[in-house]
């Protein structure tokens, strides 16, 4: 099983986070990373390769990722 690693940077509230996890595949990994990161941007690497960058983004009266 592949390992995932998820970064949150520090903000003014709380320190930087590094959780690190197995998942099946990236799918599960953005599971773990939605759950993990609940109002925070993230990095989500596989092993030593970054997959992608996520952030919560306002639409409307709800939040959506933003995966780039």
């Amino acid at each position: 099983m592949p390992s995932y690693s998820l970064k949150i940077a520090a903000d003014r509230t709380s320190e930087a986070i590094h959780i690190r996890f197995d998942a099946v595949d990236a799918a599960e990994a953005l599971i773990i990373a939605h759950r993990e990161a609940v109002n925070k941007s993230a990095e989500l690497w596989r092993e030593n390769h970054k997959v992608c960058t996520i952030r919560r983004e306002p639409v409307g009266g709800d939040e959506f990722w933003h995966i780039s």
